[in-house]
């Protein structure tokens, strides 16, 4: 076994609220994220979450491939929160760990870490999975960037819903999501209502 790992660091004019809820807010990878084509969560409560995923990957658009994906939320004693992402693509383990921490106010440092542990053929291509992390992580980023800053936007108007309640701008777990919500739709979450 080899084992790859990628470290990143970002910055975005965001509070750490908006960051995480940008995070657990399973509903936007499809609108947002290329790449990305159904999500159905499975479970979900206020620490973590499990789901799958239909992905493709870059250069393969064309053939989607099942993920299965467990998220855990850490807060940290410095006060940063830890997101780890575990998943298993093609055979292939990862532990993704965004780690966010606002250094000031509404501004989060973020610090990535993306690791793969290699098998088989895929031991012997390290370099490609560096290369992808990045390039995954700089698309993402970019893709997000627009949702983030509405958000924080949201956030600081203090807005109300249409209906003139007040929208809570603590983050907490889950999210709360619309019964019609299409990440609702897996037999073993439906069968849990």
């Amino acid at each position: 076994m080899k084992i790859v790992t990628t470290n990143l660091k970002r910055e975005i004019n965001a509070s750490k609220d908006v960051c995480l809820w940008n995070h657990w807010d399973h509903e936007h990878l499809t609108m947002i994220h290329k790449g990305y084509h159904k999500t159905n969560l499975i479970y979900e409560n206020n620490t973590v979450a499990f789901f799958e995923e239909y992905v493709t990957l870059p250069g393969l658009s064309f053939f989607p491939i099942k993920t299965i994906v467990f998220l855990t939320n850490t807060n940290n004693p410095d006060g940063s929160t830890t997101v780890s992402t575990y998943g298993k693509q093609l055979g292939i383990w990862s532990l993704s760990e965004a780690t966010y921490l606002e250094k000031e106010e509404d501004k989060t440092e973020i610090k990535l870490s993306y690791t793969f542990y290699l098998t088989g053929i895929f031991k012997f291509i390290p370099s490609f999975f560096r290369y992808m992390s990045k390039r995954h992580n700089k698309r993402a980023f970019e893709e997000d960037i627009p949702l983030k800053l509405r958000r924080q936007k949201v956030k600081a108007l203090n807005f109300k819903d249409f209906g003139g309640s007040e929208i809570n701008s603590e983050f907490s777990l889950p999210l709360k999501k619309l019964k019609i919500s299409p990440v609702l739709q897996h037999p073993i979450f439906s069968k849990k209502k």
